[in-house]
């Protein structure tokens, strides 16, 4: 069953507890729920209708919120077992997820939640009600949770986490193995759905409503895409400066392929830039990502460097002041069964512009195979990418 019909209602036609309405109204929701969130709420959260779910919906629509209003909706105060299992794909959008639950629920009765992010996290026993756990750390906690009492799983970006044939191999294990899964409610959110993706969900749980707001083929239209041709290293890093200098009071977010090549272009940027550029590479550990990106999220400095080698690092990326994404480097194919890797260039698209704000990104593109990239991406998500020059680039304004 397909859906993608929505009609117009507020948080109160969805019989939420009062206590749940009230935190959205303090956390500015007072409008009512996102287009993502009137397609979604009334089917997860019916009792007549309840089934499972599989959601494809792009970044910053509000599809998070909208789990987060079900899992607390669903929630039953007194019992002292997990009653909602989150599994994301990084540290990063575990602890978006758990903050806006945190927010959501202050005036809601004894809602704890308990992360597990990394080996030090594994315990013996849970007892609060909401685990949220990386997909990474999932095979060790299958042995000392117990699943009872869930009510709920959910599967966030789920086009990410299976990339990984051993992410593939624990959501098998999970789904052959979770003991009462028929009286649990399983939702599965995906900014992308290509046919892969929705094989591979339809072995986890078949005979599921699937929901789409928008095709992710759809173009971005607040979202400008242009390529700018670079010979070499050299010109790519002449125009980066360009853009840098062209933006002044906006955040960006510069991608690039290898830690290598993140610090070579890091130390080139920080000649003009001392204060206001970070990277992120597989040298910084948990609390070091942990923190550049709360730093980054609080504005404190301007121009951010992620190698692709961090894997996901796009993920749980919630900033709301990142109008320009500069792709150094192209990502490289990681999907299953493609040659492209859709999914990570369309989640980098969706940093810049979010909430329907003008966004520029711009592929530098050096060599053949990134010239086959950005056409295979341009193909199938029938995107218009145009080509600009030194001035064109000074002639852009947001």
């Amino acid at each position: 069953m397909n859906i993608n019909k929505r009609d117009k209602i507020c948080f109160e036609d969805l019989n939420l507890p009062s206590g749940l309405i009230l935190g959205l109204y303090s956390m500015g929701f007072q409008n009512g729920p996102s287009d993502t969130q009137a397609l979604i709420l009334p089917y997860s959260l019916s009792e007549e209708f309840q089934r499972n779910i599989i959601v494809q919906s792009k970044t910053g629509t509000g599809k998070t919120i909208s789990y987060i209003i079900h899992t607390l909706a669903c929630i039953q105060s007194g019992l002292s077992q997990p009653q909602a299992l989150i599994i994301v794909p990084t540290i990063e959008l575990a602890l978006t997820v758990g903050s806006g639950i945190e927010k959501m629920s202050k005036h809601l009765p004894n809602i704890q939640i308990t992360y597990v992010t990394s080996s030090l996290s594994i315990q013996q026993s849970f007892t609060t009600p909401i685990i949220i756990v990386t997909i990474d750390m999932f095979d060790l906690l299958q042995s000392v949770i117990d699943f009872s009492q869930l009510k709920i799983l959910i599967l966030d970006e789920i086009d990410t986490m299976i990339i990984r044939e051993d992410y593939r191999h624990n959501l098998l294990h999970l789904f052959h193995n979770l003991p009462l899964m028929d009286d649990c409610q399983i939702l599965v959110y995906s900014s992308t759905l290509s046919e892969q993706i929705m094989n591979f969900t339809n072995q986890l749980i078949p005979n599921s409503i699937v929901i789409k707001q928008k095709s992710d083929k759809q173009q971005l239209g607040n979202i400008e895409q242009y390529y700018v041709m670079c010979q070499d290293e050299n010109k790519k890093n002449d125009i980066v400066n360009i853009i840098l200098k062209q933006f002044l009071t906006t955040q960006i977010m510069i991608f690039c392929s290898t830690d290598d090549i993140t610090e070579r272009l890091y130390e080139k940027i920080m000649i003009h830039n001392k204060n206001n550029v970070r990277m992120l590479t597989t040298k910084c550990d948990n609390h070091q990502r942990v923190s550049l990106i709360e730093e980054f999220r609080s504005n404190f400095y301007r121009i951010f460097l992620l190698s692709a080698e961090t894997s996901a690092t796009t993920h749980g990326i919630d900033l709301d002041n990142v109008n320009i994404v500069i792709n150094y480097d192209l990502p490289r194919s990681l999907g299953i069964n493609s040659d492209l890797d859709y999914v990570t260039y369309h989640q980098r698209l969706d940093r810049c512009g979010r909430y329907n704000k003008h966004g520029y990104l711009f592929n530098l593109i050096q060599s053949l195979d990134d010239w086959n990239i950005q056409l295979g991406q341009q193909n199938y998500f029938s995107f218009v990418i145009k080509s600009i020059d030194i001035d064109g680039i000074q002639a852009l304004v947001l």
